[in-house]
Protein backbone atom coordinates (compact mmCIF):
# COMPACT_ATOMS: atom_id res chain seq x y z
CA UNK A 1 0.00 0.00 0.00
CA UNK A 2 1.09 3.55 0.03
CA UNK A 3 1.31 3.93 3.56
CA UNK A 4 3.32 1.43 3.86
CA UNK A 5 5.91 2.64 1.17
CA UNK A 6 5.47 6.29 3.27
CA UNK A 7 6.34 4.25 6.66
CA UNK A 8 9.42 2.35 5.54
CA UNK A 9 11.29 4.59 3.13
CA UNK A 10 10.70 8.18 5.14
CA UNK A 11 13.34 7.08 8.24
CA UNK A 12 13.29 9.88 11.03
CA UNK A 13 10.80 11.96 9.44
CA UNK A 14 6.94 12.03 11.26
CA UNK A 15 4.68 11.32 9.26
CA UNK A 16 0.69 12.35 10.77
CA UNK A 17 -2.53 11.01 9.93
CA UNK A 18 -5.04 13.13 11.77
CA UNK A 19 -8.27 11.56 12.51
CA UNK A 20 -10.22 15.45 11.94
CA UNK A 21 -9.28 18.31 10.87
CA UNK A 22 -9.35 19.97 14.18
CA UNK A 23 -6.21 17.44 15.06
CA UNK A 24 -4.70 18.28 11.49
CA UNK A 25 -4.53 21.77 12.56
CA UNK A 26 -2.53 20.69 15.36
CA UNK A 27 -0.10 18.78 13.51
CA UNK A 28 0.39 21.76 11.48
CA UNK A 29 1.16 23.98 14.42
CA UNK A 30 3.46 21.54 16.23
CA UNK A 31 5.39 20.63 12.81
CA UNK A 32 5.42 24.88 12.12
CA UNK A 33 7.35 25.39 15.43
CA UNK A 34 9.41 22.48 15.68
CA UNK A 35 12.64 21.62 14.06
CA UNK A 36 11.42 18.06 13.16
CA UNK A 37 10.62 17.13 9.42
CA UNK A 38 6.89 16.03 9.08
CA UNK A 39 3.93 15.28 6.73
CA UNK A 40 0.75 15.67 7.38
CA UNK A 41 -1.90 13.15 5.44
CA UNK A 42 -5.10 14.57 5.52
CA UNK A 43 -8.27 12.11 4.95
CA UNK A 44 -10.78 12.90 2.40
CA UNK A 45 -13.11 12.10 4.60
CA UNK A 46 -12.02 14.94 7.35
CA UNK A 47 -13.06 17.42 4.47
CA UNK A 48 -16.84 16.10 4.92
CA UNK A 49 -17.12 15.77 8.64
CA UNK A 50 -18.66 19.06 10.61
CA UNK A 51 -16.73 19.19 13.72
CA UNK A 52 -16.59 21.97 16.30
CA UNK A 53 -13.30 24.50 15.19
CA UNK A 54 -11.46 25.51 19.16
CA UNK A 55 -11.04 29.16 19.51
CA UNK A 56 -7.53 28.70 19.62
CA UNK A 57 -7.26 26.20 16.55
CA UNK A 58 -4.25 28.35 15.08
CA UNK A 59 -2.09 28.10 18.57
CA UNK A 60 -2.86 24.63 19.93
CA UNK A 61 -0.53 21.93 19.51
CA UNK A 62 -0.70 18.10 19.36
CA UNK A 63 2.33 16.14 20.71
CA UNK A 64 4.09 14.03 17.96
CA UNK A 65 5.07 9.98 18.68
CA UNK A 66 2.37 10.11 21.27
CA UNK A 67 -0.33 7.76 21.01
CA UNK A 68 -4.27 9.40 22.26
CA UNK A 69 -6.34 6.77 23.60
CA UNK A 70 -10.10 7.64 22.64
CA UNK A 71 -11.75 5.37 24.43
CA UNK A 72 -11.09 2.95 27.66
CA UNK A 73 -11.54 -0.92 28.32
CA UNK A 74 -10.65 -4.04 29.26
CA UNK A 75 -12.40 -6.44 27.16
CA UNK A 76 -9.80 -5.90 23.68
CA UNK A 77 -7.58 -3.29 22.21
CA UNK A 78 -7.86 -1.65 19.00
CA UNK A 79 -5.19 -0.11 17.20
CA UNK A 80 -6.17 2.43 14.32
CA UNK A 81 -5.68 6.07 12.42
CA UNK A 82 -7.21 8.36 10.45
CA UNK A 83 -10.54 8.11 9.37
CA UNK A 84 -10.86 4.82 10.88
CA UNK A 85 -10.92 6.17 14.55
CA UNK A 86 -14.47 7.11 13.79
CA UNK A 87 -15.90 3.83 12.75
CA UNK A 88 -13.67 2.02 15.65
CA UNK A 89 -15.76 4.02 17.84
CA UNK A 90 -18.75 3.84 16.74
CA UNK A 91 -18.18 0.26 16.73
CA UNK A 92 -17.06 -0.19 20.35
CA UNK A 93 -20.18 1.59 21.46
CA UNK A 94 -22.65 -0.97 19.46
Amino acid sequence: SPMSVLLNALRGVYIAVPRNMTQAAGFYNTLFRGDNPGIVIEVLNGYRLKERVPDNVGSFTVPLGVPEVLRSGTDATLVTYGACCAIALDAAST
